[in-house]
């Protein structure tokens, strides 16, 4: 499975953000790319994907960091949980995000995973295993991943 990364999705560099009045952050580059997906996929961007280094960067945010005053952060004090939340989006960090990478779409519409037979684990012993007290595991799954609408999804790069 390729996945959604390999799909032929928009890309955008991190300095788009700047393009719709922002100050080229990965903030302003995420919205960016919520709104490359509205026109040109024609979709509903229903989560964000980060790296964990990426989101904490974000997550740690103050005001006024670029006068040296710091002051809350943007996203509620560390003793309370904050929303995983960007733009209205839930926020989902996986570790097989590259850093410096968002990803934003429509996971709904635009991917779907066909799962054909579930996942099926086998032990057992082969040859003269059960002589060296050896175990041999099988596990095996059959399904394929689709991206129906690579349009639905982009790709924010630097950021």
């Amino acid at each position: 499975m390729t996945g959604i990364l390999a799909s032929g999705l928009s890309t955008i560099g991190l300095a788009a953000g700047s393009t719709y009045g922002g100050q080229a952050n990965a903030v302003d580059a995420a919205m960016a790319a919520l709104l490359i997906c509205r026109a040109t996929g024609l979709a509903n961007p229903n989560a964000f994907v980060f790296h964990p280094n990426d989101w904490t960067a974000i997550r740690l945010s103050r005001e006024n960091a670029a006068t040296g005053t710091l002051g809350g952060y943007l996203y509620g004090p560390p003793s309370q949980a904050g929303a995983a939340t960007l733009w209205g989006r839930p926020v989902v960090e996986a570790l097989g995000m590259t850093e410096n990478t968002i990803l934003c779409g429509d996971f709904q519409m635009g991917c779907m995973l066909f799962d054909r037979e579930q996942a099926a684990i086998t032990t057992g012993t082969i040859d003269d295993q059960f002589v060296r007290n050896m175990r041999t595991i099988l596990a095996e799954m059959r399904a394929a991943f689709a991206v129906f609408r690579a349009t639905a999804f982009c790709r924010v790069t630097g950021a």
